[in-house]
């Protein structure tokens, strides 16, 4: 279903410790699970948190609630006990356990990974605790704001489904925006800004899913066609084949997906070309868009792209967070 992204590069991760005196052991097990230098950095940070938020830490090491490591990670994932369910039980327990608590602000390591992040935000939407943010850097003086999910829904299947009422794209109508779109998408940090081609038919009817993707230095936004029932415009009937001396042309497959591609910087510049090539569809109607990556793909790489989607003055995200099989 999905294109291979090629890795530009390879993420390196370093750990240090010290046990020679217990009073730095003392301060090492003080600091914050997640500290200001590890935050994403992220253009859009306008919203206002609430008064007495949930607090969870998400590192490459471990999950925090509320300064309390409540799971330790295996290898950026979780362990093999915290399988099987969308969500994370003893994180569920935590957070029922709770008083007097509103919402929920996650301060997420960089480097942190997204299917942990992902399960972050299932066990949250099981106990409908809402308003979600991402606490973040928002400039190089180490100024924090925060980025709002307006809403968020749980998707372990993987397939696409329909968003509801303006949230959702009709396939034609994002047809329409692609020349447009892809005029905008050209920038700093563009790989792929495909142009509709007139010797390439494009399949009509259906619906479209807007997808977000990230893996290693790629991002990738994507609309698929897909269609709820009958094909409303099936593959075409094969034509005659070609006479013993005729040559065999063969027929261009019907576009059913588009996709952009950049390199990650393109979600650290102001105005980037990631929020301008969405505009013309997203900029003036909220958009549903899902999210979709590998459980280590860097959940850091997946709120920038988040970010870069939705820049300030647009509706507020609504996400589908597909979990990953791998999370």
């Amino acid at each position: 279903m999905s294109k291979r992204l090629a890795p530009v590069f390879i993420l390196a991760f370093a750990a240090a410790c010290s046990s020679e005196v217990e009073s730095d052991l003392s301060a090492v097990e003080s600091q914050p699970a997640v500290s200001l230098s590890d935050l994403v950095a992220a253009e859009r940070h306008d919203a206002t948190p609430p008064d007495s938020p949930h607090r969870i830490s998400i590192s490459q090491k471990e999950i925090e609630l509320d300064g309390q490591t409540i799971v330790e990670l295996d290898g950026r994932k979780l362990p093999q006990k915290a399988s099987g369910d969308p969500g994370i039980a003893l994180l569920r327990y935590r957070l029922e356990s709770a008083q007097g608590k509103a919402g929920a602000v996650l301060r997420v390591h960089a480097n942190a990974s997204w299917g942990v992040l992902a399960r972050v935000l299932a066990t949250l939407e099981q106990l409908r605790i809402a308003p979600v943010l991402f606490e973040v850097r928002k400039d190089l003086d180490g100024n924090v704001g925060y980025l709002a999910l307006g809403d968020v829904e749980i998707d372990a299947s993987g397939e696409p489904k329909p968003f509801q009422g303006a949230l959702q794209k009709e396939w034609d109508q994002v047809v329409s925006l692609w020349e447009a779109m892809s005029n905008a998408c050209s920038g700093r940090g563009a790989v792929h800004c495909p142009s509709p081609s007139k010797n390439v038919p494009v399949k009509k009817g259906g619906l479209a899913e807007l997808e977000l993707f990230v893996q290693q230095d790629a991002m990738r936004v994507r609309f698929q066609r897909f269609f709820l029932g009958d094909d409303p415009d099936p593959a075409p009937v094969k034509k005659r084949k070609p006479k013993k001396d005729e040559p065999e042309v063969p027929e261009p497959e019907p576009v059913a997906e588009i996709e952009f591609m950049w390199r990650r910087e393109a979600a650290h510049v102001t105005g980037s070309p990631i929020g301008d090539m969405l505009k013309p569809l997203c900029g003036s109607e909220r958009c549903g868009v899902v999210l979709r990556s590998p459980g280590l793909a860097s959940a850091g790489s997946m709120i920038r792209l988040l970010a870069a989607a939705h820049p300030a003055g647009t509706g507020l995200p609504y996400v589908r967070v597909v979990i990953p099989p791998d999370a």
